[in-house]
């Protein structure tokens, strides 16, 4: 019971300190952030960063709006076949 308590124990330790160093370095990150996201390559990197993302977003966004025109362009031709089959 011991022995299985202290393999327990280190593997707790082993996670615990796993977890303080990641919380450390996403603290350190975060003041580096802070030191630099006003120069102006972070800047303009940023801005890259940001319109690759929304471009590539705005795509798909409009890819679905037509998509969609071409599903009820569609749903319109069949019920106006379905109506001028039955007359």
């Amino acid at each position: 019971m011991t022995e299985s308590r202290t393999v327990d124990d280190e593997r707790l330790g082993e996670y615990l300190r796993v977890a303080i160093m990641v919380a450390l370095l996403a603290v350190d990150l975060l003041i580096i952030y802070e030191q630099v996201k006003d120069r102006p390559d972070v800047i303009a990197a940023r801005a890259r960063l940001v319109a690759a993302i929304s471009g590539r977003l705005k795509r798909a966004r409009e890819l679905r709006r037509a998509e969609r025109h071409v599903v009820w362009e569609a749903i319109g031709v069949v019920e106006e076949g379905q109506v001028n089959d039955e007359s």
